[in-house]
């Protein structure tokens, strides 16, 4: 079985509320494995035989948009691309240890090309550093996400569509579920 995660862009915002168990019921009428919903910011753990990631988003996008009536933006990953991004540390323990944010992780469409790279690295400071890595976005603010200077629709501008989810949570994904590469 080859399981993979799709973590949903803004599932519960804006007055929507949708329930674990509704998301798996959509993902299952999609016809894809054991759909398990973790935490309610729309991360949702499946299996899918054989599948590739691309066809599996417009799968997922086009079921979704079915069952819920509206457009969710999906970022698919398989399991080892998840454990890969949970276990990177793109950031010095030190600089990690002297911050009072989190690490946050923007799950992008695609790997942005050479130059896109270089222009949102440009962006970072010292209170906000950044890191690309493949399809992932790394962010280190030295405090919470709303004190930060960071222009974040500048980056989403450049690097497309994405959505967050702290390093801690990928980690937690990776424990409960067995993720591994």
């Amino acid at each position: 079985m080859s399981t993979h995660v799709a973590f949903l862009r803004s599932i519960n915002v804006g007055g929507r509320r949708v329930t674990g168990a509704a998301l798996e019921a959509a993902f299952d009428a999609i016809g894809l494995d054991s759909p398990v919903s973790y935490q309610a910011s729309g991360n949702v753990v499946f299996d899918a035989p054989g599948a590739d990631v691309a066809e599996l988003r417009t799968r997922i996008e086009d079921g979704l948009r079915s069952a819920l009536d509206f457009d969710v933006p999906t970022m698919v990953r398989t399991a080892a691309e998840v454990a890969a991004a949970a276990s990177l540390s793109p950031f010095g323990d030190a600089e990690v240890a002297a911050s009072r944010g989190k690490v946050q992780v923007s799950l992008l469409m695609e790997a942005p090309d050479h130059d896109v790279v270089g222009d949102v690295l440009a962006l970072a400071t010292d209170d906000d550093r950044l890191h690309v890595e493949g399809r992932e976005l790394y962010w280190l603010p030295a405090a919470g996400m709303s004190d930060a200077d960071l222009d974040l629709a500048v980056i989403e501008r450049l690097l497309g569509m994405q959505t967050r989810r702290t390093q801690a949570t990928l980690q937690r994904l990776v424990a409960r579920f067995g993720l591994a590469g």
